[in-house]
Order: C-alpha cells, then structure tokens, then sequence
C-alpha cells in the first residue's frame, strides 16, 4: 500500500502558497474531515462492491487528481487557483480514503495462509511505511508538477497491478 501523494502530508505548505497561514490550517482541516468522512464509505462498500472495483475506480481518479494538480502546479500562485487545489485535494484525499487507503490492510491481511499471515503481514506493513517514509522524504524535493506527474503513473500503475494481480 504506497500512498502516492504528498498533498495529504503536506497540505499546510502547499497552501500557504495560495492563502494565509490561518486559511490553510482551515483548508487542511477540511482535506481531513474528507478523508474521515470518505473512509465510512469503504465500511459500507467494500463487500457489496469488491476490493478491486474499489481500487480500480479509487486509483483512477486519484491519477486524474494528480493530472490536476500537476497543471494546477504550473500556474502562477492566486487564490482562485489555490480553490482549485483544495477541491482537487480533497477530491483526492476521498478518492484514496475510498480504496487505496484502507482495502489494502484488508488485503495484506487476507491473502497470506494462516500459518504465514501473522509475519507476512508485519513485512507489509513495514514495506507500507518505508514507501511512506521515502514519498515523505521525496516530496519535498521534486518540483510539484513533476511530482504530481510521478504520483499520476504510480496510481495507474497500482491500477494495474489490482486488475491483473487480484483476484
């Protein structure tokens, strides 16, 4: 479960590009109560829609989100801008909640063998927060529109991956 994003984690520092330092503390807080709000729909839906139908669509709309915020990322700094982003943020931000943020725990902890499934699942989970550890370091240091382009691929990627891979 790579979480290929780094608006969630660094939601303050993008807008403060486009708002004041108040305004995006209010931006991130309502990036947040989405993802909340969002991951009570997986509650609901994962058995009645499937893991994968959740991936694929989760995925999907999470690599046109960074599309978005990819070109979003080459204009110049307003605030009509800076709305754009948080719509397209939180829009993400429900996406992932959704699917890629919860059905794969569901996942790690389903396919292994029970004889297995207790340190198969510690592996995935460190694996898991290594690739968090590395996007968090990355982030930072690539420009936003190529990052963003990046995090679009990963999300296809991943899309692939759930179609072809799970069962």
């Amino acid at each position: 479960r790579f979480e290929p994003h780094g608006g969630k984690f660094f939601a303050p520092q993008l807008l403060t590009r486009f708002f004041s330092p108040r305004a995006a503390l209010y931006g991130t807080l309502g990036i947040n109560a989405t993802n909340a709000l969002a991951t009570l729909v997986t509650f609901a839906g994962v058995d009645r829609v499937g893991r994968v139908a959740l991936l694929l669509g989760s995925g999907a709309m999470m690599a046109v989100c960074h599309i978005v915020m990819s070109i979003l990322a080459g204009l110049p700094p307003t605030e009509s801008v800076g709305l754009g982003v948080l719509v397209i943020a939180s829009l993400f931000v429900a996406a992932f909640a959704v699917g890629w943020g919860p059905v794969p725990w569901t996942l790690c902890a389903e396919i292994f063998p029970m004889r297995l499934r207790s340190r198969a699942t510690s592996v995935t989970t460190a694996v898991n927060w290594l690739a968090n550890t590395i996007l968090g370091k990355a982030f930072p240091l690539l420009p936003l529109d190529l990052a963003f382009g990046l995090f679009a691929i990963v999300c296809l990627l991943g899309c692939s991956l759930a179609y072809l891979a799970q069962p």
